[in-house]
């Protein structure tokens, strides 16, 4: 009996293997803006999914780094499926106007294949009337909608009841 649950636990050690070397990888970046008036922010993220190693950011030279890295990290297992997210952000300054450049960003695991994200480019514009932009990177369904719950509502006023009056 024993051998024969130790033959299916070896026999299931290829496919668990398998699973998981089936995940997607893929390192990306995601800018707020490819356009920002000068003296306002913009935020940039870069995003590793299922990626082991170390991340090199790009150096800004166009830009100040007003705050970051910001680091950011899940795990997720479903039904013995593993996946993994790092994401890192930056809020970036231009220094001037023109054509600005962000260089890409290495995601570096030794002797397996690094990662590299793609360059960008970004506008910057002058900003004679200090115009303030967002600067957010705006993410869809990322809120919680607590209108959905039904015990997060108010809960309705109670019906003021009539007194009874009786004249003696």
């Amino acid at each position: 009996m024993k051998s024969l649950i130790t033959a299916m636990i070896v026999g299931m050690i290829p496919l668990v293997l398998l699973a998981q070397d089936g995940e997607v990888q893929s390192f990306e970046v995601k800018i707020s803006t490819d356009t920002i008036l000068l003296g306002n922010f913009m935020e940039v993220r870069f995003v590793a999914q299922n990626l082991e190693g170390t991340f090199e950011p790009p150096k800004f030279t166009d830009f100040d780094v007003v705050g970051g890295p910001n680091q950011s990290t899940s795990m997720s297992i479903v039904n013995g499926h593993t996946s993994q997210t790092a994401s890192f952000s930056y809020f970036i300054k231009p220094r001037n106007t023109g054509l600005l450049h962000i260089e890409p960003a290495y995601y570096l695991n030794g002797s397996e294949s690094n990662h590299e994200t793609q360059p960008h480019e970004v506008t910057s514009l002058p900003n004679p009337n200090g115009v303030v932009q967002e600067s957010r990177i705006e993410e869809g369904n990322q809120q919680l909608n607590f209108d959905a719950f039904p015990f997060f509502k108010e809960a309705p006023a109670a019906p003021k009841r009539k007194l009874k009056v009786t004249k003696i």
